[in-house]
């Protein structure tokens, strides 16, 4: 049973590896392998043989070429999109532009149904969409029975509601 769960944390634990240290930080990600262990509760011992292990580094060549791909002719940075557009601002700068690429990359990872992008994800980008649902949310536990009778006729209507009560006395 902890296979999948292992196999998911070393998978995260790659990525994480091929982000810039930079970025790490930017995106709220553990800044140390050290920190990284700790917060998946793996030995230090378990992220060396991994690092040590081909595959691993592999995947992790695949994911910094996810990340971002420099061009070797140049410094210019192309951004992995999620919403595979490949236009680029000009007036971004090469940390902004790495800053993106990670983003796109997390974004489409959640979107794959990685848990722990989506996580990171909802940990960061989430909390803007919980406040707005939190602004609409209404607290109906001290209203009398006829505030939540206004309150109900007001959302389904007169005629609903009466139509609804006919078909319950028949």
């Amino acid at each position: 049973m902890g296979r999948p769960a292992r196999a998911q944390t070393r998978d995260e634990f790659a990525y994480w590896t091929a982000t810039p240290k930079r970025l790490r930080v930017s995106l709220n990600l553990p800044k140390t392998e050290l920190e990284f262990g700790q917060a998946k509760e793996v030995d230090p011992r378990t992220l060396r043989r991994w690092k040590a292990d081909e595959e691993f580094q592999a995947l992790v060549k695949e994911y910094r070429k996810q990340i971002v791909d420099v061009q070797p002719e140049s410094t210019v940075t192309k951004r992995v999109v999620a919403s595979d557009d490949p236009v680029m601002d000009p007036d971004l700068t090469v940390d902004e532009q790495h800053y993106l690429a990670v983003k796109d990359t997390l974004i489409k990872m959640a979107q794959d149904g990685n848990q722990g992008a989506i996580d990171l994800y909802l940990k960061h980008y989430g909390k803007s969409f919980v406040e707005a649902e939190q602004q609409g949310f209404v607290d109906y536990s001290d209203m009398s029975d006829e505030q939540l009778l206004d309150e109900t006729l007001g959302f389904v209507g007169v005629e609903r509601v009466s139509a609804w009560l006919a078909g319950q006395a028949a």
